[in-house]
């Protein structure tokens, strides 16, 4: 995706995370108080107000009704792939890296003594982050890596900025695979297998029928056509993730329909968007 398109998302991932963190304690998923900065006023005013509960339902109420789902699925996605990252700190792991990192902040949110995160993006979105960070006073054990990693050697990338591939590794591809083709979402993966021998990595991924545009539901419907006609279509989608992990090489560990991640986190709310049917997060290794 070129600069504004990937911005564009990584925005709305921001705006997401942002407005869970202001629902109670005791009722998000999780806290993520650094979200808020990359936002523009107006937007960082829209979740100021859906600190308040009456506002907070309007504020939903206009995300879901440009983006059904969208919001929701973030979320759980955020959610899910947070727990993996914690399953893997405890199995050890030493470095994370963050593909296609647009506005993730868990370099901050997660950091930790002796941990290293390595995040590669594109220069502009980097860039962007990293001011925002000085601005804001926050540190973090990050190396910041310009670069587009369906077409460069970005292990080599990694390993020039300290990243060792030998050492216990959990990647997270977040919102990526959609976007990409075939033919690169296996170069990544294959990559991954064949140079970090000891890695997990955790990533979303749609149904073909998504990326196909042949559900048949009119909103998902609207939700493709919105970031088709936004410049950032969705071009890839996996049925079978099993055959699809064995194909690669790898081992499946865990996935997850973003629809059973609602029944999980949200038992007591309705489910009315289809489109997390077709949304899954999962996580496979290398070994």
């Amino acid at each position: 995706m070129a600069r504004n398109q990937s911005s564009r998302t990584a925005g709305y991932m921001a705006l997401f995370r942002a407005l869970e963190s202001t629902r109670p304690a005791g009722c998000r998923l999780f806290a993520d108080p650094f979200a808020a900065h990359f936002l523009n006023p107006s937007l960082r005013t829209a979740v100021w107000l859906s600190r308040f509960s009456p506002l907070r339902a309007l504020v939903n109420w206009y995300t879901d009704r440009r983006l059904p789902g969208a919001c929701t699925s973030a979320i759980a996605r955020t959610k899910l792939i947070d727990e993996a990252l914690l399953a893997a700190l405890e199995a050890g792991i030493r470095q994370v890296v963050i593909l296609g990192a647009g506005l993730d902040t868990r370099a901050v949110r997660k950091r930790r003594e002796g941990l290293a995160f390595f995040e590669i993006d594109d220069k502009a979105t980097l860039d962007f982050k990293e001011k925002t960070y000085g601005r804001h006073g926050i540190k973090a054990a990050l190396a910041l890596i310009p670069a587009n990693y369906a077409k460069e050697d970005w292990i080599t990338l990694l390993i020039e900025q300290g990243f060792d591939p030998d050492l216990r590794t959990h990647v997270i591809w977040e919102g990526n695979s959609m976007y990409l083709p075939i033919a690169a979402v296996n170069q990544t993966l294959a990559a991954i297998r064949d140079r970090m021998p000891d890695a997990t990595l955790s990533f979303d991924y749609f149904a073909s029928k998504v990326a196909d545009n042949r559900t048949g539901d009119p909103k998902i419907t609207a939700l493709t056509d919105y970031f088709a006609q936004a410049g950032a279509p969705w071009v890839t989608g996996i049925d079978d993730i099993k055959a699809f992990a064995d194909q690669q090489g790898m081992q499946l560990v865990e996935t997850c329909l973003v629809s059973n991640l609602h029944r999980r986190y949200w038992p007591s709310r309705i489910m009315n968007v289809n489109f997390l049917n077709y949304y899954f997060v999962c996580t496979l290794a290398t070994k």
